[in-house]
C-alpha cells in the first residue's frame, strides 16, 4: 500500500497553530480522520501527515477536510491550498521522511530534542502519551525491523540528525519508585506530566474523568497517599480524590517516563501552562525540506 507524506500550511500571518487550544483540534481531527498513520507534527505555520493509503488524492482531500473542522470558526481561507501528496517508495525514503517529521520543531529552532515538542507523535513511538496515536510496533511493520530494542535505534535515527545531535541523544528512560536515585516528584510535576501525557491541560484533573483518575492513580505510585493533599490538587473534596475506575495501566507508565526526564516536561512547562502563547523560535534552518538523502 502507497505511504504519503501530506503538508497543510496556514496562509502566513493567520493563526499560530499551536496557540490557544487549537493544536488539540487539529490533533483530534487528524486522528480521527487517520486512525492508523505513521507519523504527525503541529507547527507554529504548518502540519505534517504520514499514512498508508490505497487512494493519495482521497487522502488529501480527507486531510483537507480534518483541517477545516479544527479551525472551524476560525474565519475563512486559514489554510493555503494542499499540495498533492508525496507518494514515496523504498524503505530509505519512508524512515528519512518519518525522521523528518520529528526533528522539524528541532529543524525550525523551536526545540533542541524532538522528544520535547508536545505535538509530535515521536514522542508516542517512545511511550510518552496515554493513549498512542503511532505505536513502535506499526512503524517497525513498515520499516520492516524487528520490535525488539525498536524504539532504542528508532529514537537514535531521528535524534542523530544535524539539527540534533550528532552522537544523538539518550532515549528517556523510565525510572520506578523505590528504584536507587529515584527522587521525590511533587504534585505539580505529576499534574504536568499528566497533561503532557494526554495533550490536554492541567485544569482536566479537576473534572472527573479519565485526566482525574490517571493523575490520583499516578501520584499514588509515586508515594502520594494523602486524600487532603490529593484533593487540594484537583479542586474537589476528599471524598473525591479516590480511584474510581479500573487501573490505567500503561498510562500510568507515560506519566512515570515523563517525570523521569525532565526533557520531557521541559516544552510542555511553557506549552500546557500558558497555552496561548506559543513558544518563540530560537532559530530556524534554511531548509524545510529532507536532507537525508
Amino acid at each position: 500500500m502507497p505511504i504519503v507524506h501530506l503538508v497543510a500550511r496556514a496562509r502566513p500571518r493567520k493563526l499560530n497553530l499551536i496557540e490557544s487550544g487549537l493544536a488539540a483540534r487539529i490533533w483530534k481531527c487528524s486522528r480521527n480522520a487517520f486512525p492508523d498513520a505513521l507519523a504527525s507534527t503541529v507547527m507554529p505555520t504548518h502540519a505534517h501527515l504520514m499514512s498508508e493509503e490505497e487512494d493519495p488524492d482521497e487522502a488529501r482531500v480527507r486531510f483537507a477536510h480534518a483541517l477545516g473542522c479544527a479551525v472551524r470558526g476560525q474565519g475563512q481561507h486559514t489554510w493555503e491550498p494542499l499540495p498533492p501528496p508525496d507518494v514515496l517508495r523504498g524503505i530509505t525514503q519512508i524512515r528519512n521522511n518519518l525522521g523528518y517529521v520529528s526533528v522539524n520543531p528541532c529543524r525550525w529552532g523551536l526545540t533542541s530534542d524532538p522528544v520535547e515538542w508536545l505535538w509530535c507523535t515521536h514522542r508516542d513511538v517512545i511511550g510518552a502519551a496515554s493513549d498512542p496515536w503511532v505505536t513502535p510496533e506499526r512503524l517497525a511493520r513498515v520499516l520492516s525491523e524487528p520490535i525488539a530494542g525498536f524504539e532504542e535505534r528508532y529514537h537514535r535515527f531521528v535524534s542523530t540528525d544535524r539539527s540534533v545531535s550528532e552522537r544523538g541523544t539518550p532515549l528517556p528512560r523510565l525510572m520506578r519508585p523505590g528504584s536507587g536515585g529515584y527522587p521525590r516528584i511533587g504534585i505539580e510535576d505529576i499534574q504536568l506530566a499528566v497533561a503532557s501525557v494526554t495533550r490536554g491541560n492541567i485544569e482536566d484533573i479537576r473534572r472527573r474523568g479519565p485526566a482525574r483518575q490517571l493523575f490520583l492513580a499516578a501520584s499514588q505510585e509515586l508515594g502520594w497517599t494523602s486524600l487532603d493533599v490529593l484533593a487540594a490538587a484537583c479542586g474537589v473534596h476528599r471524598r473525591s480524590a479516590t480511584l474510581s475506575s479500573p487501573d490505567p495501566g500503561d498510562a500510568i507508565d507515560a506519566v512515570l517516563l515523563c517525570v523521569s526526564d525532565e526533557r520531557l516536561l521541559r516544552h510542555a512547562r511553557q506549552q500546557l501552562k500558558s497555552p496561548a502563547k506559543a513558544p518563540s523560535p530560537i532559530r530556524r534552518s534554511s531548509s524545510t525540506r529532507p536532507l537525508w538523502d
